[in-house]
């Protein structure tokens, strides 16, 4: 992605992070599908951003904290250059589907 598309895409989640809005599906959908297009520094810094709010309790509803914690996964996965049946193969925990997705 270009610098300004992952500039974007952190101010996306920072906007959406805590909030009861629909916007979080909406951003980790897109997140997740584009995740290998994303700078290795852009996803350590929503990863961090993910971490901090869930220390703090300011993930949102329940249903939003999973996408947050499905986001993670699969950025961390990207990380390690994991497709997710790689993923799988070592052991990583599945990245759950969207609900909508079900």
């Amino acid at each position: 992605m270009s610098g300004s598309v992952d500039r974007l895409s952190v101010w996306a989640v920072r906007y959406a992070l805590g909030r009861a809005t629909y916007a979080v599906f909406d951003v980790v959908d897109v997140l997740v599908a584009e995740r290998e297009h994303l700078t290795a520094n852009s996803r350590a810094v929503i990863c961090q951003d993910i971490d901090e709010a869930e220390r703090k309790g300011r993930l949102g509803m329940e249903m939003d904290a999973t996408q947050w914690r499905r986001l993670r996964a699969a950025l961390l996965m990207a990380a390690a250059g994991l497709s997710d049946a790689e993923a799988r193969e070592e052991g990583w925990p599945a990245i759950p589907v969207a609900e909508e997705e079900k």
